[in-house]
């Protein structure tokens, strides 16, 4: 009998343990044997390549997040120039966002581990947080993945200062908190619930008011160089108008959904934290009960605002597999029939999104992206413009010819809307620029027909349009320029970081 209570105590954390690592392998071969060029992932790749060339966001070009993204993978991309394959690029860029989110994973682990149950309890908190439906935003290449880590990177180093009051705990904490918002401007909600926390903490003498302000000194001075950054580039409205005026606009464009489905794993989820709010609140030390504030505080923003994706819901995801994980461990892994709970979320695993298991989740992903992009590079050169189609997006390393390039129709209506820049005279950009690949298809506004009413932004002039362009790979929208109007050369000048175009 001891001997089998021996092994039923071990068998639960090898299964979460092989649970994570088969996760991980499984998104590493998402990443390179698949398809994986999503939306998200071609607008931030070539967002980071108008970087590289020293095109400067929300001025020379329109974004509505934080630029820390851009800069640091700027480099990386800008390898494009040199020669380095389009697909290992693409490939790279989503290791990384998937190495982000299994730092989230650890960090998971030893916040649990350290503050809240034991180590255990730390690899049940990781290994529940990382589901079938999280895996399809993990394997894109977004901010997201990135604010999130570095935020409960953040928290874990912020509980540390309250442990053990060391100074340098509080400062990386306090840093990288800066480095979330700098990567994702939506976690401010967080950090300012956040703050009132730490002030009312501040008031209680559990943080020293001088550590803080030493903490505060090299994020507020990062945050006054980026001010001044800004201001040199006469963008700090335009940054404002951008991330956040612009974006309490973006849940109109989803107004048939404005919270996502609360998938099966996630109610579970739930269900978890709300069983440890009831039964493992009396008694619970300080770090558990600041989680349960950021828990229910996030459940109101994605249940009343807007989170019509499964990335928005990480955050949520992610307190209530901490919360769990301390129910879970003090409440029913010391139970007999907590090893039948396990085999049963496994199976829950397994069954409940089948493209976990058969590969079909990269293709889902970009099934529409990938095939147009690859066509697409064969018939350009980086001197060329593209101009993007009706809410789709295909140039990844080329001149945009306008300011608004990402999801016409949508984007675009929003920032003239907002005040941010006009809309585009598409037949005025078609005619100065002749962009190489075009779509000929009316671009009608999301925006509008969320509300029932058929607008159309733009509407390509057929006649113009046949002048200058022939139908692409046997498209009915999509077009490319005729040889005749078509630059012949292309060279990439290193110093300028531009590709000049001449005849």
């Amino acid at each position: 009998m001891s001997y089998l209570n021996a092994v039923y105590q071990k068998f639960p954390l090898f299964f979460l343990l092989a649970h994570l690592a088969a996760g991980l392998g499984y998104c590493l071969y998402i990443a390179w044997f698949t398809t994986t060029l999503g939306g998200d992932t071609l607008e931030h790749i070539h967002s980071s390549w108008l970087v590289y060339a020293e095109f400067v966001p929300y001025k020379d070009f329109f974004q509505h997040h934080n630029p820390l993204l851009w800069y640091l993978f700027a480099p990386f991309v800008g390898l494009h120039a040199y020669g380095l394959d389009d697909n290992v690029i693409t490939s790279s860029v989503v290791t990384a966002a998937i190495l982000a989110s299994f730092l989230t994973y650890y960090y998971l682990y030893l916040t649990a581990s350290r503050f809240l149950t034991g180590k255990r309890g730390g690899v049940i908190a990781a290994a529940i947080a990382f589901t079938p439906y999280v895996l399809v935003s993990v394997v894109n290449f977004r901010p997201d993945n990135f604010m999130v880590a570095a935020f409960f990177a953040g928290l874990y180093y912020y509980f540390g200062y309250l442990q053990e009051k060391k100074l340098w705990s509080l400062s990386l904490s306090m840093l990288l908190f800066w480095a979330s918002f700098m990567f994702l401007q939506k976690i401010i909600f967080t950090l300012v619930l956040l703050a009132a926390v730490t002030l009312y903490l501040l008031c209680r003498s559990r943080i020293l008011w001088r550590d803080m302000l030493y903490a505060l000194l090299l994020p507020f001075g990062l945050s006054l160089l980026f001010a001044v950054w800004l201001w040199h580039h006469d963008i700090l409205s335009v940054w404002y108008q951008s991330n956040f005026t612009f974006n309490l606009y973006i849940p109109e464009l989803f107004a048939g959904r404005r919270v996502g489905e609360f998938w099966t794993e996630l109610r579970l989820l739930l269900a978890g934290a709300g069983l440890a709010l009831v039964f493992c609140w009396r008694g619970a030390n300080l770090y558990f009960k600041i989680l349960a504030v950021l828990f229910v505080a996030e459940l109101c923003q994605r249940l009343f605002y807007f989170s019509a994706f499964a990335y928005y819901f990480y955050q949520l995801l992610y307190l209530a597999a901490l919360l769990s994980a301390v129910f879970l461990e003090e409440k029913i892994f010391k139970r007999c029939f907590a090893l039948i709970y396990v085999l049963l979320a496994a199976l829950a695993f397994c069954m409940y999104e089948p493209a976990v298991y058969n590969g079909n989740i990269g293709s889902r992903a970009g099934r529409f992206y990938e095939p147009l992009n690859k066509k697409i590079l064969r018939y350009i050169t980086p001197c060329d413009y593209v101009l993007n189609g009706d809410g789709t997006l295909y140039n990844l390393y080329n001149r945009d010819p306008h300011y608004y390039w990402n999801l016409l129709g949508q984007l675009d209506v929003i920032g003239a809307e907002v005040g941010i820049r006009p809309l585009m005279d598409i037949n005025r950009v078609i005619l100065t620029y002749k962009p190489k690949i075009i779509s000929a298809a009316p671009y009608r506004s999301k925006y509008a027909s969320e509300r029932g009413i058929d607008i159309y932004v733009h509407r390509p002039d057929m006649e113009l349009v046949s002048k200058y362009y022939k139908h692409f790979d046997n498209s009915d929208v999509l077009y490319i320029l005729k040889p005749e109007y078509s630059r012949l050369k292309c060279d990439f000048d290193y110093k300028q970081r531009r590709y000049r175009a001449y005849d």
